[in-house]
């Protein structure tokens, strides 16, 4: 099976990954840092619900339909 499609398939729950640690990551950087409270208030929670959606949108493992490796 192509490489590309494993990624294709990984890559909501990599993006999904990636939002969460960000955020977490801003979270903290904002909490210390008065200069960069905007974004406790604004970009920290959006991150956070961007990752719910991913994470609700994608589909379960082994879902018909998905792209599976029969190696």
């Amino acid at each position: 099976m192509c490489k590309i499609n494993a990624l294709c398939t990984n890559l909501p729950l990599l993006c999904n990954y990636v939002n969460t640690v960000h955020s977490v990551i801003m979270g903290f950087q904002s909490a210390g840092d008065h200069s960069e409270r905007g974004h406790l208030v604004g970009d920290v929670p959006l991150l956070f619900i961007v990752s719910i959606i991913i994470w609700y949108s994608m589909p379960p493992k082994g879902a018909k339909g998905q792209i599976t490796d029969s190696r």
